[in-house]
């Protein structure tokens, strides 16, 4: 029977793509006044197994180059800016692709993460905050009092001037507004 884990380790990207457009151009063309064979059972589960490897190789490769961007000094939001979506969305798919890069550790036929490769990419990884609590710190004006440090009165003075009210902040205090 054709799947994807039996056909996956044939193919690289490249190869899988050019049988998968063979196998549907020839799909597409058949029947329509060509020459071209209609596809058989056999190779109709092809494509399809084919379709899901692309799709796992292309995701492969694309958390490759998210922990590339990452090396080279990415924040989230430009990643996630990149792949079209928030810096939370990017973030948390990554992560979920570290972990599963854990759990294949050791599988026949797998490489995964073993517990120094995981820990390097979670440190890489870092928080999808990380940049933004950083920046934010030096917005408050003083080094190393962010929001867990709580908020100065040169940020709240900022902040309503800004457009928040008067005497509130992120802290949740109130005051005359």
């Amino acid at each position: 029977m054709t799947t994807p884990q039996s056909i996956e380790p044939e193919h690289t990207l490249l190869t899988a793509v050019a049988r998968l457009d063979a196998l549907r151009t020839r799909e597409s063309l058949a029947g329509f006044g060509s020459d071209a064979e209609a596809l058989d059972r056999t190779e109709t589960l092809e494509l399809l197994a084919l379709s899901e490897v692309v799709a796992r190789k292309a995701a492969y490769g694309r958390q490759l180059t998210v922990r590339a961007a990452r090396e080279a000094g990415a924040s989230w939001t430009q990643i996630g800016a990149a792949l079209g979506m928030t810096k939370q969305a990017a973030w948390e798919a990554h992560t979920r692709w570290i972990d599963a890069q854990a759990e294949v550790f050791g599988q026949p036929g797998r490489i995964g993460f073993d517990e120094d490769d995981l820990a390097a990419a979670r440190e890489l990884a870092g928080e999808p905050d990380e940049a933004w609590r950083a920046g934010w710190t030096r917005a408050g004006g003083r080094a190393g009092r962010g929001l867990a440090g709580g908020l100065d009165e040169g940020w709240r003075a900022g902040w309503t001037r800004a457009g928040g009210r008067a005497g509130r902040g992120l802290t949740g205090e109130m005051g005359e507004g």
